[in-house]
């Protein structure tokens, strides 16, 4: 098979039709086929979120069917959230995969015998990896593939890969400490100012006849 186009009355492809189908060179979509895409040399099924805002156009999605055989670098476009079952199975020149961000499940044999595959990058956030999604990849050393620490994948995800070394594990990122508040610095206490001695109240005896002393009336003896 070397030739074919998906019509604009397609709706549903199923598990990878075109695997290892060595000379088909381009998968061409009609143009009124709102499911399927065709790009970089991916099918792309296609899938319409409505936007909250009714006057927008409603965002797209992509999931990888199929690649064509011949391939030998994937390039996914934005908002890729899945790739397939059997998607990749017989692109024997693929030399090397970095899964976007955003992909969410890699199916079983997604990349079944890609034998020239040498690297793969894995990001954080994939839920699940299928069994035997990147088995037989004869020529991939397993220090050759940046995984997460805590990925979930199928026991046999890398089955009969060049070595049965560790995988390149990435460390999760450590989780930032808050900074902690600093304490507000005390106010200082005022001094207390010595209070000044009260000026006494003159008693009874004080005062101007206290200095004069007792005054002699006229007629007493002295």
């Amino acid at each position: 098979l070397s030739e074919i186009e998906i019509p604009a009355g397609v709706t549903q492809i199923g598990v990878n039709p075109f695997a290892r189908c060595a000379s088909l060179a381009e998968i061409p979509v009609s143009p009124d086929n709102a499911s399927f895409r065709f790009e970089n040399g991916l099918l792309l099924k296609v899938e319409k979120v409505p936007s909250e805002d009714p006057d927008a156009l409603p965002a797209e999605r992509f999931t990888v069917v199929a690649a064509v055989p011949a391939l030998e670098e994937a390039i996914f476009p934005e908002n890729t959230v899945a790739i397939a079952e059997n998607a990749f199975l017989g692109c024997y020149q693929l030399k090397a995969v970095a899964i976007p961000a955003g992909v969410a499940v890699i199916g079983p044999k997604a990349f079944y015998g890609c034998v020239a595959l040498t690297e793969v990058f894995i990001p954080d956030g994939v839920d699940d990896i299928g069994t035997q999604a990147f088995a037989s990849c004869f020529a991939l050393p397993m220090s050759g593939v940046s995984i997460a620490q805590d990925q979930p994948m199928a026991d046999d995800a890398f089955a009969d890969c060049a070595d049965s070394g560790v995988k390149s594990v990435r460390e999760p990122e450590p989780t930032p400490t808050p900074e902690a508040t600093p304490t507000p610095e005390a106010t200082p206490t005022p001094e207390v100012t010595p209070t000044e001695d009260p000026t006494p109240t003159p008693g009874p005896d004080d005062g101007e006849n206290g200095d004069r002393g007792v005054e002699v009336g006229p007629g007493s003896d002295a």
